[in-house]
C-alpha cells in the first residue's frame, strides 16, 4: 500500500511535535506535469491535453507544490525552500503501458511546457531549484521505456525542441 505524498508530509510533521523540521534544509519534490500545462489546476481539469490525469491534485505540479507550501506554513516551517529534483513532460508517440498520456504531448509542446514551468519556478519564492527530468535517457533506453519520452536529447545526441528552448531561455 502506498501513501499519498501530501498525506505523508503532513504525517511527518505530526511526529513528535514536528521535529522533522530539524532534520532537513530543503524539501525535495518529484513532480510530473503529466498531460497538464504548468498553469493548469484542479479547478480547470479541462486543460488536460489527454483528457485524463486530471482528477487528483497530484496531477497538477505547481498546484501540488503550493499544497506542500501550505503544509510547511501550517507547521511554522515556511522558511524552507523546495527543490523540484525531478520535473518533466513526456513526449512519446509509442509509450509503454500507463504512459499513454505521452502521446498527447508533442515535442514542441514539451518544449513550451518546460519553458513555462521554469518561468513559473523562477517566480515562486519558495522554489530553490528545478531539475529537468531528463537530459539523455534516449541514449540508453529504448522507446518502450517510460524514461525515454522525458529526454530532451535524442538517441543520436541531437537536441529535441525542448533542449533548444531551454538552452535559449534568458538566464537569471
Amino acid at each position: 500500500m502506498s501513501t499519498d505524498d501530501l498525506t505523508y508530509l503532513q504525517q511527518l510533521y505530526a511526529i513528535n511535535g514536528g521535529e522533522v523540521r530539524n532534520y532537513y534544509d530543503a524539501l525535495a519534490a518529484h513532480l510530473s506535469g503529466f498531460s497538464n500545462p504548468p498553469d493548469c489546476t484542479p479547478a480547470t481539469p479541462e486543460c488536460s491535453l489527454s483528457g485524463g490525469f486530471n482528477n487528483d491534485p497530484s496531477f497538477f505540479a505547481f498546484y501540488r507544490l503550493g499544497q506542500y507550501e501550505d503544509v510547511l506554513k501550517a507547521n511554522n516551517d515556511a522558511s524552507k525552500t523546495m527543490w523540484l529534483t525531478e520535473f518533466g513532460y513526456c513526449s512519446n508517440e509509442a509509450p509503454p503501458p500507463s504512459y499513454e498520456y505521452c502521446t498527447s504531448i508533442s515535442e514542441d509542446t514539451q518544449a513550451r511546457f518546460l519553458v513555462q514551468a521554469v518561468e513559473m519556478a523562477r517566480q515562486t519564492s519558495y522554489v530553490g531549484g528545478l531539475m529537468i527530468w531528463n537530459l539523455n535517457y534516449q541514449v540508453v533506453v529504448p522507446q518502450s521505456d517510460e524514461k525515454w519520452g522525458f529526454g530532451v536529447l535524442r538517441s543520436d545526441w541531437s537536441g529535441r525542441p525542448a533542449y533548444f528552448a531551454l538552452v535559449n531561455m534568458a538566464k537569471s
